[in-house]
């Protein structure tokens, strides 16, 4: 008897998630999940059909994010299209060596900077190994996939290297006292930058499908936020930096005027991520704020014209 009703329930299962399944297939909107991997990033964009685009990994301490991708393949292989490190921080890359380990990727795009960590090396040796196109994305780069665009606003390696108080040096070679790994340093482009805070050369995106417009921030700082220049309303924000108050850029909220902006966070972290007064400016600006920590995995849907939360 305990036999067939676990045969049963094995069935049910199965049906269930073939369901789940075949509709999200037929579901022909823009998505993008900010999934909940505890005190770090990571993002899936689901293009209208359905093209992969993986904005950072998390830390790589639970499931979720191989949960999430596996969910969009059933018994198919996984395939990204294009995997996007937005700086060398372990709760923002290690997750992403994992699902090189898994998936086929076709294109990564990271940011072209020195930063002494064995994680790190272990993702740039995951890249090497993996047979895509691979590309140090700087200011004003886009690229567009399935109908869905993106501009690359920062690294500015122009201003990072000519700005004193960023202090982020270019190593032209691995002689020098403040290059130590030369095979991490081998793996990267020509010369990389060493920011003293690599947050500060992390990718910020701006994704464009339609008239509907996400700002996907990364790590990145107020020193870096205030030089973005951006003019024009965001309907959607990726929170810099977790919430953390080094991050708060109370002119581009203002300037971007999102209508939702989401957080991503763990539970009880150290760093006491979101601060109160990051909380309090988006709070003070009506701006409707959604957090990984209370919410778990946040869905956010996109026709081009209207938006949703699932």
């Amino acid at each position: 008897m305990k036999l067939k009703s676990t045969i049963f329930l094995v069935i049910a299962f199965l049906i269930v998630q073939l369901f789940l399944f075949f509709q999200s297939n037929l579901d022909h909107n823009l998505q993008i999940q900010f999934i909940d991997v505890g005190q770090g990033d990571s993002i899936l964009i689901t293009t209208p059909n359905k093209q992969l685009i993986l904005i950072d990994g998390g830390p790589d301490t639970n499931s979720n994010l191989e949960s999430v991708i596996g969910s969009k393949f059933f018994f198919a292989p996984c395939t990204i299209n294009t995997i996007v490190a937005t700086h060398p921080h372990a709760d923002h890359i290690n997750g992403l060596t994992k699902i090189l380990e898994s998936c086929d990727v076709a294109n990564i795009f990271l940011t072209n900077t020195y930063y002494e960590n064995p994680d790190y090396v272990d993702f740039l040796q995951k890249v090497k190994d993996e047979n895509a196109t691979v590309k140090y994305v700087e200011t004003n780069d886009k690229f567009e996939i399935d109908s869905v665009g993106f501009l690359v606003l920062w690294p500015n390696y122009s201003v990072l290297r000519g700005d004193t108080n960023l202090n982020c040096p270019t190593l032209q070679t691995c002689s020098a006292p403040a290059c130590s790994d030369k095979v991490m340093y081998n793996l990267l482009s020509a010369s990389p930058v060493e920011c003293e805070n690599p947050n500060y050369v992390s990718i910020v995106l701006k994704m464009t499908y339609k008239n509907f417009d996400t700002l996907l921030t990364g790590d990145a700082e107020e020193p870096i936020l205030e030089k973005l220049n951006l003019k024009e309303r965001i309907e959607v924000l990726k929170v810099p930096h977790h919430g953390a108050s080094d991050s708060l850029d109370k002119p581009l909220i203002d300037t971007i005027s999102p209508y939702i902006a989401v957080i991503s966070a763990g539970t009880n972290n150290v760093y006491k991520h979101p601060h109160t007064q990051v909380l309090g400016a988006y709070s003070d600006r009506k701006i409707t704020t959604l957090q990984t920590v209370t919410s778990g995995t946040i869905s956010i849907k996109s026709d081009g014209e209207k938006f949703w939360v699932e």
